[in-house]
């Protein structure tokens, strides 16, 4: 019986420049003005000016999360920084939105949305046994999953975690009351235990992460059948990162009436916390099978996302997010949109774009498996499911094993491997074409080629 459930997406920047001065555009994004008009209050992301003296008064303030406590007469436990970003988030009402809009050290307020993960109801199809016969399995590398967090006892990931975290805010806003998944109801918890699942009583969606880190980097796993099973880059690690939360709202998660769902605050923190660890791990990528929205082009000036994931980009970790599931034709998801991001469609096992489901745009990065992917869930268990949720874990995963093969590679020389050696794609609807990954076509250092590719050289 074939399984559906619903898959996952997400999203910044602002060029510093955005709100250089209240009059070069209102620095109140709409969804939030309209929030805080309608309901009198809205949960909020504050981006503040690289450029801001922060004074209240005669009142200087170092960090902006004080400033704006003291600015905008809230509680400080209320007001949560966002890591080492020139961010803070917090809710606020339409007076404070005011407020926030004449003051010159704020560049822009985004809402906070919530996202959710998008499941839409594989390794062989992808070229990577041919590296992993050759010995690159992605070992010495890490990816970091952002997700529902890892079933840690599975035996897929015997060996393979070697750091756990978990952010996810309580709060009740305007979209629900949202309750932290983190070990003890914490909004913060590192360390082991950290990443683990949450609840699969709670909802079934809590079964996503496990699914998406073991297509990432399960280990070999032999089953009842014989089979043996496993992920893209088996011999990578992983950082296990749970970045949800329960919803208990109809208007957030619809029929359900309860769900569960994570902030882009609670995103951006985790984000950062990976960035943080860039000299304690060899980061190949981060996954994110999660997001929501309609872009139909690059949407970096839309989204508090862009200048994270440029960061990370320029220190050498690809940051891999699922395109979304409702078949768009010409657009994507946030924050897949941004551009520096590595975005992924998703394909049927035959090698073509699986249009039941999967978002597609023109400048979506790369296209993978994503339909009847068998993978990892709970309790020891597996099941296949679909969605472009498991088609972002094979490019992040396939990125760990190209690291490990030439370590000096980039984040866009692998980009453009992906993409020149790949396999063209239609949209039937469309003519959208893409770029199926095919790691077989990737020259193996000291090996041949399966099929004439450009030289590395000629991609680089």
């Amino acid at each position: 019986m074939r399984k559906t459930l619903t898959s996952l997406l997400y999203s910044l920047p602002l060029l510093m420049a955005v709100a250089a001065s209240s009059q070069a555009m209102d620095k109140i994004a709409p969804a939030a003005a309209l929030t805080a008009q309608t309901e009198g209050k809205v949960r909020v992301i504050i981006m503040t000016r690289a450029d801001s003296t922060f004074k209240d008064g005669g009142n200087a303030f170092r960090r902006p999360a004080a400033y704006l406590s003291k600015h905008l007469s809230l509680p400080a436990r209320d007001v949560r920084p966002i890591g080492q970003l020139p961010m803070v988030s917090a809710t606020v009402s339409a007076d404070s939105l005011g407020k926030l809009r004449e003051d010159p050290n704020v560049a822009y307020v985004f809402r906070d949305e919530l996202r959710k993960a998008q499941l839409f109801d594989t390794v062989e199809s992808t070229g990577a046994q041919k590296h992993d016969d050759a010995g690159f399995d992605g070992k010495g590398w890490t990816v970091a999953v952002l997700d529902s967090g890892v079933d840690t006892r599975h035996p897929a990931f015997k060996g393979a975690i070697v750091g756990e975290a978990c952010f996810s805010l309580n709060y009740s806003g305007d979209d629900g009351t949202k309750t932290s998944f983190c070990p003890g109801g914490k909004e913060q918890v590192i360390g082991k235990g950290a990443g683990v699942n949450c609840d699969m009583s709670f909802s079934e969606m809590c079964l996503h992460g496990t699914h998406v880190a073991g297509i990432v980097a399960g280990r070999p796993v032999k089953l009842k059948n014989g089979k043996v099973v496993h992920g893209m880059a088996p011999g990578a690690n992983l950082l296990a990162v749970q970045v949800f939360g329960g919803v208990d709202s109809e208007q957030a998660c619809g029929q359900q009436k309860r769900c569960i769902l994570s902030s882009d605050s609670d995103i951006l923190r985790a984000l950062e916390w990976v960035y943080s660890l860039r000299n304690e791990y060899k980061i190949a990528a981060i996954n994110m099978s999660l997001g929501g929205g309609k872009f139909t082009e690059p949407c970096d000036s839309q989204t508090p996302y862009a200048d994270t994931i440029a960061k990370l980009r320029a220190a050498g970790i690809a940051t891999v997010i699922s395109a979304g599931n409702e078949a768009e034709q010409e657009a994507i998801g946030m924050p897949a949109c941004v551009s520096t991001a590595v975005s992924v469609s998703a394909t049927k096992k035959d090698g073509t774009i699986d249009v039941n489901y999967s978002n597609v745009a023109r400048f979506v990065t790369v296209a993978a498996p994503g339909t009847q992917i068998f993978s990892a869930i709970p309790g020891r268990r597996y099941l296949r499911l679909d969605g472009t949720s498991m088609a972002a874990p094979h490019v992040a995963g396939a990125i760990a094993v190209l690291r490990e093969e030439k370590p000096e590679r980039t984040v866009d020389t692998i980009v453009k491997l992906l993409q020149r050696a790949g396999q063209t794609v239609s949209d039937p609807r469309t003519g959208t074409k893409l770029r199926r990954m095919d790691l077989a076509r990737i020259r193996i250092p000291g090996g041949e080629t399966q099929s004439a590719i450009m030289t590395e050289a000629a991609n680089a």
